[in-house]
């Protein structure tokens, strides 16, 4: 992998004074390294037989980071924020490989 950006990992909710819930603004991890790289694809309705362009997002962070299927990832360079909707932990021969994560935009 190699990093093309800086980002910060967030988990959990927590209660408001109005007993809401909202996302935890405590980082689990600061400053890890991460590759980000936007994709897009040109994906055909069946219903409709409208075409319409899909983008998502790709990341790889090294093997020893604590990520989860939902947690909150946010760009540092951008100020973007995403969801973690899959973690793929990949093989590797030495140490564990990289994890491969599928992201979705949240703001």
């Amino acid at each position: 992998m190699v990093p093309t950006h800086r980002i910060s990992l967030f988990r959990g909710e927590f209660q408001t004074a109005n007993d809401d819930t909202a996302d935890s603004r405590l980082p689990i991890a600061l400053n890890v390294p991460a590759s980000l790289v936007e994709q897009s694809a040109l994906v055909m309705s069946p219903e409709t037989g409208r075409s319409y362009d899909v983008e998502t997002v790709a990341g790889l962070v090294g093997g020893r980071v604590d990520v989860r299927k939902g947690d909150r990832l946010l760009d540092q360079a951008t100020g973007s924020v995403y969801t973690v909707d899959s973690v793929v932990h990949q093989s590797g021969i030495l140490a564990g490989g990289d994890i491969r994560l599928r992201l979705r935009l949240l703001q």
